[in-house]
């Protein structure tokens, strides 16, 4: 990790590259959900869902699990227009919603991933119980980051960055669902996501001349779970589990 002298961001830009990285990730989101889910039935579909007919018995909790994530995505936005009009502490009580929002979308995320796991994956080359790891390494690291991101409120610096990395953990389901960005040469193991990373690291290079702690642990969760995860759901002892669980 580079350590050199470095000079203290100013607000102004800060809160502009951090609204910006908001903003793509949002827009991944959107981008990557919308055949399935914004703009269906608008636009051509992209893949196929648990949202197509025939109807699902679990098609409402999709459709619920859709909109608490929206919910949440609308959310970043807002907080982050707070914080760059100086709006504090409204950005604080609005923030307070998180502690009844992310559970929710917890629960939701871990019961639509729970089914998928027994009934399958749509459009995915990898058996739906090694797949599994993919979604439930999502959550772990939203829940993960969210958490420190709370326990971080009194420290500006960090508490950004930790909600940033869990709207990326949010944005690589969006980015999934994107041809343009998952070039069909790749094997399964490699994860374009990872240069949603790109950015941040280099902002703190920059303008800190050393890694954030926040920054440094959140890449380094986030790159080892996409490059681990279908190593890990191939391996038998995830296997079992699976099978224990959905039998």
């Amino acid at each position: 990790m580079i350590a050199i002298a470095g000079t203290r961001p100013s607000e102004q830009s800060d809160h502009a590259f951090f609204s910006g990285m908001t903003l793509l990730t949002t827009a991944i989101v959107l981008w990557g959900f919308a055949p399935s889910f914004f703009l269906r039935g608008l636009v051509p579909p992209a893949g196929h869902s648990y949202l197509d007919p025939p109807s699902q018995p679990i098609r409402w909790l999709y459709i619920a699990h859709g909109l608490v994530f929206t919910v949440w995505v609308a959310l970043g936005l807002t907080q982050v227009a707070l914080v760059a009009s100086g709006q504090t502490g409204l950005h604080r009580r609005l923030g307070r919603t998180a502690f009844v929002l992310v559970p929710a979308m917890v629960v939701m995320g871990l019961a639509v991933s729970g089914y998928a796991t027994r009934h399958g994956f749509h459009d995915v080359a990898v058996p739906s119980a090694v797949f599994s790891t993919v979604p439930v390494s999502d959550i772990a690291l939203y829940c993960a980051f969210v958490t420190a991101g709370l326990a971080t409120r009194r420290q500006p610096q960090a508490h950004k960055r930790w909600m940033l990395f869990a709207m990326i953990a949010i944005a690589e389901a969006g980015w999934a669902r994107i041809d343009a960005l998952n070039p069909g040469s790749l094997p399964p193991w490699v994860s374009t996501e990872l240069v949603l990373l790109v950015p941040i690291i280099a902002w703190d290079l920059t303008r800190l001349g050393r890694l954030h702690v926040a920054t440094l642990w959140g890449s380094t969760a986030i790159a080892g779970a996409f490059s681990l995860r279908l190593w890990v759901g191939a391996t038998p002892a995830w296997l079992a589990l699976v099978r224990g669980v959905f039998g």
